[in-house]
Parts: structure tokens; sequence; C-alpha cells
């Protein structure tokens, strides 16, 4: 609205108070994480996830400051329409990311492989580097308004109405994906696999739910530039226009979905098909083959599948897969597994 109104001292204050209640309200949200351990073990999650997924938060608290702080650059900035430096920060952000990864999950460049842990540091330090060079290539748009500190940005009493106007939006955002993350504890009950497959599922929703979030964001800045200009017509056409593709972006992705569900699935892990191939009896060479994937791809699915399963190798992970098929009647639930006779290891049906 100030943009709209083309005031000035207002999108200054606006900015500079929003930066003092990052630095406030990573105080408590830093605190509730720490205790992430004994709120996973009272909600009942495997014992053997819980230390893994505690250190991993523990890992990313240095990084809640810098995600807060970017989160009000980037509100301004979009507000302002400065949307380059946005899009480059972000963009450099997740190769940094991509790249520490590798080295810090998986032990190269000497250093030591971490797993969980080392994506946990990738984050947070990518998390200070996005916020880095977004306000090193935005500087130009709001060095204005970052200097000199205007005193009357820190005065309690706008801060609090600041804080009363965001906190119906920051508790909407709450319960939102706080749902997703009740879920996601209730399949933890389940075991490691459906909380697996769950993340598949929930990460192809969030994909497609970035759209019309941005498309959401978008619509929020013409609809509060339309109403500090005292424009009520183009508020109302910013908001049928974001309805509008938002609702249908969704609606195709929704039809995806339910055309593709398994082609999708896929692309985030083989491992499902490349066990059901082996407990049939098929070599390496063979699931390669059948799968358009190379004999090294498989043998990494199945190192995987072994530890994720606790068996010591590749004839008590096909023992398992068929146990479990036939304790569950579920052979013809399973495409890989369907109209087959049980087989033996070496490709042969059992006796």
């Amino acid at each position: 609205q100030a943009v709209g109104a083309r005031d000035d001292m207002a999108i200054t204050r606006a900015l500079q108070r929003g930066f003092v209640l990052a630095v406030l309200l990573a105080v408590p949200s830093s605190l509730l994480l720490m205790s992430v351990r004994p709120a996973l073990a009272l909600l009942g999650q495997p014992s053997y996830v819980i230390p893994i997924a505690a250190g991993y938060v523990w890992r990313e608290i240095p990084g809640v400051v810098p995600f807060l702080a970017f989160t009000v650059l980037r509100q301004t900035l979009q507000a302002m329409g400065r949307m380059r430096s946005i899009v480059a920060a972000i963009v450099l952000a997740n190769l940094l990311n991509v790249g520490l990864n590798w080295v810090l999950i998986y032990g190269h460049w000497g250093a030591p492989p971490m797993g969980a842990f080392g994506s946990a540091w990738s984050s947070t330090i990518s998390r200070w580097g996005m916020v880095a060079v977004l306000a090193a290539l935005a500087w130009p748009d709001v060095r204005s308004h970052l200097l000199p500190v205007d005193r009357a940005a820190l005065a309690w009493r706008p801060l609090g109405r600041m804080l009363a106007l965001g906190a119906p939006i920051g508790a909407q955002m709450q319960l939102e994906f706080g749902v997703f993350g009740a879920i996601g504890l209730l399949m933890g009950r389940l075991g490691t696999v459906p909380v697996a497959a769950h993340q598949i599922a929930l990460n192809l929703a969030s994909l497609t739910f970035m759209v019309p979030l941005g498309v959401s964001a978008a619509g929020a800045v013409l609809v509060g530039r339309a109403v500090g200009r005292g424009d009520a017509a183009g508020a109302r056409r910013a908001t049928r226009a974001a309805l509008t593709w938002g609702v249908g972006f969704m609606g195709i992705t929704a039809l995806l979905f339910l055309l593709l569900p398994v082609p999708l699935a896929r692309v985030y892990s083989g491992q499902a098909e490349v066990v059901a191939q082996v407990a049939r009896g098929r070599s390496n060479r063979d699931i390669a083959g059948d799968l358009g994937i190379s004999d090294r791809t498989v043998q990494k699915h199945l190192e995987n599948t072994y530890r994720l399963l606790d068996v010591a190798g590749r004839s008590a992970a096909a023992e398992l897969v068929w146990s479990l098929v036939e304790g569950n009647g579920a052979a013809g639930t399973d495409p890989a597994l369907a109209g087959d006779t049980r087989r033996g290891l070496d490709g042969r049906p059992a006796a």
C-alpha cells in the first residue's frame, strides 16, 4: 500500500521494522526447534529416526535468522516490483545447496560424509548465502530505505501493530503447513517406508503448490498497490486474475496426478521396481536393461534397499519381499509382481 501511495517514509519504516521483528521472532522460533528431540519421542516416532531428525533440525537453527531476513527483503522487493534480484539470489542459493549437498552428504573433496547432517549444514549455509546475495544485488533499490536507521522504526507500539497485522496471516500459514506436518508425524508411526512414500507425494504436491503461491503473492502486491492509490476497480481485477490463474493451474496439475501417478513417483526412486525384479530372480544386467538404467544405478538402489530393510543381501531381500506379498495377498496389487508365480533367485519358478 505504501508503494501504491508513493509513501517512501512508510516503505522505510516497514522494511526496518520487518528486520527488527525478524531478529526478535528468531529467538522463540529457535528455542522451539531445540526441543524437537523430546517432541518427536512424545509423538511416537521411530527411535532410530529421532537422533537423525533432531540433529538435522539443530543444525538448521543457525539458518533461522537469514531465512526470516530474506523473507522481509523479498516481500519488500516484490512490493516494489524488483524481481530479478530475488530470482537470481534463489537460483544461486539452490546451486550452492546442490554443490554443498554433494560435498557434505557424500564426503567428496576430502570432507567427511555426514549424511542428513551434511544436508542440514548445506541448507543453513545456503540460507546465509541467499540473503547475502539478495542484499548485495538489491542494495541500489533498498539502500535509501535502510540507511540511516529511523529511530521511529524501533518504537514498540508500531512494531506491535505490525505484529498484530501479521500474526493472523502467520497463524493461517502455520495451520496450513501444520496439517501436512501432523500427517507426516502420523506416517512416521507406520515406519520408514511409509514416510518415504508420503514424502514423495508431499513433494509433488509442494512443487505444484509453488505456482499458485507465487500467483497469490503477485496478486497481493497488485491489490495492495491498488488500495494504496485508491483504485478499487484495479484491486478487483487483480483478485480475479490471481484466482483464475491459481485455480486453473491447480486443476491441470490435479489431472496430471490422476493420470500419471506412477511415472511421477518413479522420478524420485526406482528402488521398489528394482526390488520387485530381484524378487523375480532377475540379474542386475537384466534389470538395468528392462528399466533403462545403468548397472551401477541398480546396485545403488539395492544397497539402499538392503540398508532400509535391514537385510544382509540379495537373497534375504527377495525372501522378505515374497513373505510380505504372500502374507498380505498383495501380489496382484503390484504391477511388477502381478501375474507372476514365485521364482527362485536363479529365475526359475520355485517348486
